[in-house]
């Protein structure tokens, strides 16, 4: 790693290494000031000014039929409604050409091996706590009335990161909304500018069923 990198990375590593577990209804961190403040207005920057103001996208869909999917919450008034635009960034081992550094540089990070063991370290429960050298990214922004449908995140995931990129703290109730076994909400974490979700989904006893739903804002709510 060169310097500016190293730094970035020490400074990340601090973060997880310094927040608790969060353990109900299943475990998760939430980790604010994820990343230093001056790489995350470079990274924000790029993606207002480039990806969302650009409309860059590979994929779009609207809020579909089975939102909200709980038997304690009503179907969706938002079914076909709202946009969520997904940008894949990041396949698996294929990296999306032409990005701003910045990106490539959260990468770097993520996908570090002594990263992947500090989180692993943090779980009880992580299906396969094996370094991996795979990784799946997209930044996705969404339009109001979008609503995101509880599920479980699938195989192959073993590491769920959800990193906010909101502009301020002025729309905390845009974060994700987390149900316990019996479907039942539990909380929400808030969405914050620079902050950091982490779960381990996959075959979890605890299964960590989640989900998001995208209204009263103005602009895109990116993550």
């Amino acid at each position: 790693m060169n310097t500016n990198i190293n730094n970035l990375f020490n400074y990340t590593k601090n973060r997880i290494e310094k927040t608790n577990i969060i353990k109900n209804p299943y475990e998760y961190l939430y980790i604010e000031n994820f990343i230093e403040d001056k790489f995350y207005d470079r990274l924000l920057n790029y993606i207002n000014n480039t990806i969302t103001k650009n409309k860059i996208y590979d994929k779009i869909k609207t809020t579909p039929p089975n939102a909200p999917n709980t038997p304690h919450e009503g179907t969706s008034k938002y079914i076909g409604m709202g946009k969520r635009y997904i940008l894949y960034t990041y396949n698996y081992k294929d990296i999306r050409k032409k990005l701003d550094q910045s990106i490539y540089n959260l990468f770097n990070i993520l996908i570090n091996k002594e990263i992947q063991k500090i989180i692993f370290n943090k779980f009880t429960y992580v299906r396969k706590k094996e370094i991996c050298d795979t990784f799946f990214s997209t930044i996705d922004y969404c339009t109001m009335k979008y609503d995101y449908p509880l599920h479980i995140d699938r195989n192959p995931k073993n590491i769920t990161f959800v990193f906010y990129l909101a502009d301020d703290n002025k729309n905390e109730h845009l974060g994700t909304m987390i149900y316990d076994k019996e479907k039942k909400y539990h909380t929400k974490v808030p969405f914050r500018k620079n902050t950091c979700l982490i779960f381990a989904p996959y075959g979890n006893p605890k299964p960590t069923y989640h989900r998001m739903k995208y209204e009263n804002f103005k602009n895109n709510c990116k993550y």
